[in-house]
């Protein structure tokens, strides 16, 4: 096996795993919704019980340049024209 299929085979099996721990911890807070269910009055999902770090989206660029900002911030830094 080259060095490269090896790479490629062990990100693909960590890969697995990670889906597998993840599945896992979702199937238990099901479980653990459902059992609450009975007992409570309002309505409880999954997610009210807890978020995992996996479903937290990242946020993205807060603001956007434009491209005279950009060329205002270079020649700043680099003393140009």
């Amino acid at each position: 096996m080259l060095p490269r299929e090896f790479y490629n085979m062990s990100e693909e099996y960590s890969k697995k795993l990670e889906m597998q721990y993840r599945g896992d911890w979702e199937r238990a807070r099901w479980i653990a919704s459902v059992t609450i269910a009975p007992h409570t009055k309002r309505r409880v999902k999954p997610k009210d019980l807890i978020t995992f770090p996996w479903e937290i989206k990242k946020q993205g660029p807060k603001r956007v340049w434009s491209r005279g900002e950009v060329l205002d911030a270079i020649n700043k830094k680099f003393g140009g024209k």
